[in-house]
């Protein structure tokens, strides 16, 4: 939040626009009072970066909208696969002990989340391990419906 130290003209008197993000929150008086913007009339700025007033308003907490889980079954997943794929996968897992784990991971899992961050890092993952072909990762996910 940022604190404009303004003068009311039509009032004769000072006190402070509060904005933030580039929009204004609330003006208030000298003590914290809100006021009504009709009434203030005319307003000139006398300090654009004031001290912060001991009752200023903390910054607006931004709650993060985290995307609702797309739950797939192990069966609808490994169908988003080639079968030439998932043989390049599961060779790969005999000497690659990460991809073993992904697997093993994946084994002991109940469903898919496919909107699991570290899920859609493994699968670009295998593709940039050049187990999937260019591009594959993505086509892979929007079957996912991600």
């Amino acid at each position: 939040m940022k604190y404009l130290l303004v003068h009311f003209v039509a009032l004769d008197q000072n006190g402070y626009q509060e904005v933030f993000k580039g929009n204004l929150q609330r003006i208030t008086d000298m003590d914290g009072n809100t006021m009504s913007e009709a009434n203030t009339g005319d307003i000139y700025v006398v300090d654009g970066n004031p001290t912060q007033p001991s009752w200023a308003l903390p910054d607006p907490v931004e709650e993060l909208v985290k995307p609702a889980p797309v739950q797939l079954s192990k069966l609808e997943f490994l169908e988003a696969f080639t079968e030439d794929e998932l043989e390049l996968i599961y060779t790969a897992a005999k000497t690659v002990v990460k991809i073993e784990i992904f697997l093993d991971k994946f084994k002991l899992a109940e469903y898919v989340d496919a909107t699991d961050p570290k899920l859609q890092l493994g699968i670009r993952a295998l593709e940039v391990g050049g187990l999937l072909a260019t591009g594959r990762a993505d086509e892979i996910l929007a079957t996912l419906g991600v």
